[in-house]
């Protein structure tokens, strides 16, 4: 069939290097918005990051799929997306998206980073729970 239809074939584009490839070729259609540099830290209005990764004790914002930087380790760390999203926003983008998000849906609640920061010290119970039944 050709060349170009084997390289299509052969090379697995994923969502996010199509949404790269389109972003270098069109530039960055709201200024500012996305950060740029993979080291500039979480929750500084640095710009917001391609991809967010959450864990029990912190999160990770990430250019592409290896560039990135996390946020510090903390034990009972809330999962609290929105408002990390809003940390990574300059002052002018974040007025507009809490104008328009804000109350219309259950991604702005807070009752979501309760109830994870309550799982995540049930988890350590249960691990000093299950090490002090091991040594007994």
């Amino acid at each position: 069939m050709g060349v170009l239809y084997d390289q299509i074939r052969s090379t697995a584009l994923s969502h996010l290097t199509l949404r790269q490839t389109l972003a270098r070729g069109l530039g960055d259609p709201i200024n500012g918005l996305y950060a740029t540099n993979a080291s500039a830290p979480l929750q500084k209005e640095a710009g917001i990051r391609q991809v967010y990764k959450y864990g029990l004790y912190s999160y990770c914002g990430y250019l592409n799929d290896s560039a990135g930087t996390c946020s510090n380790s903390t034990m009972g760390n809330k999962y609290l997306p929105y408002n990390d999203l809003l940390a990574d926003m300059s002052l002018n983008y974040s007025a507009l998206t809490i104008f328009i998000i804000n109350g219309t849906s259950s991604f702005t609640s807070q009752s979501i980073g309760s109830h994870t920061r309550s799982a995540s010290y049930l988890i350590l119970i249960g691990t000093i729970c299950a090490f002090l039944a091991f040594v007994m």
